[in-house]
C-alpha cells in the first residue's frame, strides 16, 4: 500500500525518515560500479525525479536495482517507490537501498495521469530542483557536511565533475618528505615558470608569453583524520600559507636548505589543528588508473560553540 508524498513535501521532512513517491524519471544516468573503502564493489545509479508540482529531486539507487533494465536514460518511466530514505545530500535527496521497493510504470490511474502530464507539459517545462548537484557553482559550494568515508561510499567525483563538501577533521601530519613542496610560479598568472630553478628564479611564462622572475608557491599534501578514517588532502598556496602560520614558500626555502630539522619542526608545530574544511573532490587518470584527489578550498578553526549549536539543530530536526 503506497502513501505517496508530493515532492515539495520532502523539503520539510527530517533526514533519515522514509516516504513513498510517485514521480517521472526525468533523467537517469548510466549505472556506475566502484570499490568502496571496505574493498567491496558497489553499483549505484543517479536519477532525477519530477512530479506535477514542477519540482524535481535527485534520487540514488544502490545495489541490484541500479542495473534494472526498466530504468533507461531516455525512456518515459513513471516510478512508484516504497520507502525511499530522505537525506540532505546536496540539500534534500532520496536514497533507494537494495531493500527499497520500486515499481516502474504501475498500472494505476495516478500513474497514467502523471505520464499524460509529463508527455504533454512536464517534459518541456522548467523545473525547480529540490536537490542541487555538487558539480556546479553557487549554492553547491556550500556543500554538505560529510565524513571522509562518504567519498567512496557515494562515489564522489567519479562522474567527471568536481564535487564539494565540508568535513570536521584534524590535520594530523603535513608531509615534508615529498620531492617538492612548492613550484616556481609566474607572479601574474600563477602558472609554472619554464626554465626557472632553485638557483635562478628567472624564466619564461608561456601563458603571459613574457620573461619573468618567479615566486615559490606551496603545493603539498597533509593527512587529515575524522571519525571514519584518514585521507590525504592537497593544499595549494592560499590555504597552505594560512596553515603554516603565514609563512610563504619563499620565506621557508632557505631554512629547508640550511636547517632541515627546524624546517620540519615548523610543519610539526602547525599539525594537529582541528578545523572545518571545505574541499573539492574529483577524479583523474594516472598511468591508465583512475584515482580520486581531494583538495582543500578553505578551512576555519573549529568553533566549539557554533559546532555544538549545529549538532543540536541537526538532532532537533530528526524529531521534527
Amino acid at each position: 500500500m503506497f502513501q505517496f508524498a508530493p515532492l515539495p513535501a520532502i523539503e520539510t521532512m527530517a533526514d533519515d525518515s522514509y516516504c513513498d513517491v510517485l514521480a517521472v524519471v526525468a533523467q537517469c544516468d548510466e549505472p556506475l560500479t566502484y570499490t568502496n573503502k571496505a574493498g567491496k564493489e558497489v553499483t549505484k545509479r543517479v536519477m532525477h525525479l519530477a512530479d506535477k508540482s514542477g519540482k524535481s529531486i535527485e534520487a540514488t539507487v544502490f545495489g541490484s536495482g541500479a542495473t534494472d533494465d526498466r530504468l533507461q536514460a531516455h525512456a518515459d518511466v513513471v516510478l512508484a517507490i516504497k520507502g525511499a530514505k530522505v537525506g540532505s545530500w546536496n540539500t534534500k535527496s532520496l536514497t533507494l537501498w537494495g531493500d527499497t521497493h520500486f515499481e516502474p510504470n504501475p498500472d494505476t490511474a495516478e500513474a497514467h495521469d502523471l505520464m499524460g502530464w509529463w508527455r504533454h507539459t512536464g517534459c518541456s517545462m522548467q523545473r525547480a530542483h529540490i536537490s542541487v548537484s555538487g558539480g556546479g557553482g553557487g549554492a553547491s559550494r556550500d556543500s554538505p557536511r560529510i565524513l571522509f568515508s562518504d567519498i567512496e561510499e557515494r562515489a564522489m567525483g567519479m562522474n567527471g565533475t568536481p564535487e564539494y563538501f565540508s568535513v570536521n577533521c584534524f590535520i594530523t601530519h603535513i608531509r615534508t618528505d615529498q620531492r617538492t613542496l612548492w613550484y616556481i610560479a609566474c607572479p601574474n598568472c600563477k602558472k609554472k615558470v619554464q626554465g626557472a630553478s632553485e638557483d635562478m628564479l628567472d624564466g619564461h611564462c608561456e601563458k603571459c608569453n613574457a620573461p619573468t622572475t618567479g615566486t615559490r608557491r606551496w603545493i603539498f599534501t597533509g593527512q587529515c583524520n575524522d571519525p571514519s578514517g584518514s585521507r590525504y588532502v592537497s593544499f595549494f598556496d592560499d590555504t597552505a600559507v594560512r596553515l603554516l602560520g603565514g609563512r610563504t614558500a619563499d620565506e621557508m626555502a632557505p631554512t629547508k636548505e640550511s636547517d632541515s630539522s627546524r624546517f620540519d619542526a615548523h610543519f610539526l608545530k602547525h599539525s594537529f589543528q582541528r578545523v572545518v574544511m571545505k574541499c573539492q573532490v574529483k577524479s583523474d587518470t594516472y598511468n591508465d588508473e583512475q584515482r580520486i584527489k581531494v583538495s582543500c578550498q578553505n578551512f576555519e578553526p573549529l568553533n566549539p560553540v557554533a559546532e555544538g549549536r549545529r549538532l543540536l539543530a541537526e538532532i532537533a530536526s530528526m524529531g521534527a
